[in-house]
């Protein structure tokens, strides 16, 4: 039996609430998006906006709606600094943020397997190619055909970053999930859990409750880990598994229109059922977020980071990708969001293969971008 999120048994049809979005969304930006001279002009006007705690990480492409540049009517932003791993497990235990950026894995994990109360929006604030996750000793020969019967360590079976590099390990690599021993452990630090490891029908996955994956890789008793970002320090005397791992990125994009997406933005569901349309609102302020910040790298002389080249990058990556290589909405990402459910299926992250709509029942595409969602 399918799980459901709050958005399909609330009061109503879930068709009229998508109809609803999809017309708001779909509003021009002048109704929708107002910059910061626009509102001093009609401040008067406005009835008291609805304050939102936002817990997210930083990111260039959403630092406009919550500094003034972007601003929505009725509506205003407040990013809270939380670190992520706090989010991800304090959202599903009491709520206390009605927006949050969250782990696809994780999401995707419990949603098929319970109902949430919460909507998923299209919006996805981080994602990278996962080629570079796996790490072995420096004087390792060790090669990926090379894993079987191997000691692999990952910090949390559901983990999106490990969903893509296990995914990459049996379809660009042939080595089958089955024949590898698996570990989870903390990443640089004891996780402390003497929970059960994560149950999956044939895999052997293992804990470690008192040390580190990065330890565990030191001493030999892992012969590689997958893990999204290492410290400096940690990363001391180790490689990765794929030496040109951009190169091999950038293949596989070319060969399969995947770009990786790690995190999604949830919406209580509450909220959206006190004030609809809150959803479509959210997502047209995102989307002009991110306008206004690639309209940054696309400036004339302009440069928001001091990187050298930075310009040729970018049209490097739009001749691989195209002109939006960052897009939020659900067509323009069906690609890749049905090949991660696959993964996730096949690795018995969920137990059943789930639909793009079940993930995103009120999914609508953002409103275009418009001359007023950038600052004067």
């Amino acid at each position: 039996m399918r799980s459901r999120t709050s958005a399909e048994t609330g009061a109503g049809s879930a068709t009229k609430i998508a109809a609803r979005i999809e017309m708001s969304a779909t509003v021009s930006a002048e109704t929708t998006m107002k910059t910061e001279t626009d509102m001093k002009t009609d401040a008067a006007e406005e009835t008291p906006a609805m304050h939102l705690a936002v817990a997210m990480d930083r990111y260039a492409h959403t630092q406009p709606l919550f500094d003034g540049t972007i601003r929505m009517p009725g509506l205003a932003l407040e990013r809270v600094e939380v670190p992520l791993g706090q989010v991800f497990k304090r959202f599903w235990q009491d709520a206390p943020w009605p927006v949050v950026e969250m782990s696809l894995g994780k999401f995707v994990a419990l949603l098929s397997r319970q109902t949430l109360d919460c909507i998923a929006l299209p919006i996805f604030p981080y994602r990278v190619f996962r080629h570079g996750a796996w790490y072995v000793l420096h004087d390792n020969p060790l090669t990926p055909t090379q894993l079987r019967g191997k000691r692999v360590g990952l910090s949390d079976w559901p983990l999106t970053a490990a969903i893509y590099a296990r995914a990459l390990l049996t379809q660009q690599y042939g080595v089958a999930l089955e024949d590898i021993h698996w570990v989870e452990a903390g990443l640089e630090a004891p996780s402390r859990i003497t929970a059960e490891p994560t149950a999956v029908d044939g895999m052997d996955i293992t804990r470690v409750a008192d040390r580190s994956l990065v330890d565990l890789l030191r001493t030999g008793d892992l012969d590689a880990i997958i893990a999204p970002h290492l410290s400096a320090v940690s990363s001391e005397g180790l490689r990765h598994l794929l030496p040109d791992h951009a190169r091999d990125a950038r293949r596989d994009w070319r060969a399969t229109g995947v770009f990786p997406i790690m995190h999604v933005m949830l919406l209580r569901g509450d909220v959206e059922r006190d004030r609809p349309g809150t959803a479509a609102q959210l997502m047209a302020g995102f989307h002009a977020a991110k306008v206004h910040c690639m309209a940054e790298f696309d400036a004339a002389g302009a440069t928001p980071y001091p990187l050298p080249l930075l310009d040729a990058h970018l049209a490097d990556l739009r001749a691989i990708m195209g002109h939006d290589v960052w897009p939020y909405g659900v067509e323009p990402n069906r690609v890749t969001l049905d090949a991660f459910l696959n993964f996730a299926h096949a690795q018995g992250v969920t137990p059943y293969r789930m639909s793009i709509e079940e993930v995103f029942p009120l999914a609508c595409e953002p409103a275009p971008p418009a001359g007023n969602s950038t600052a004067n």
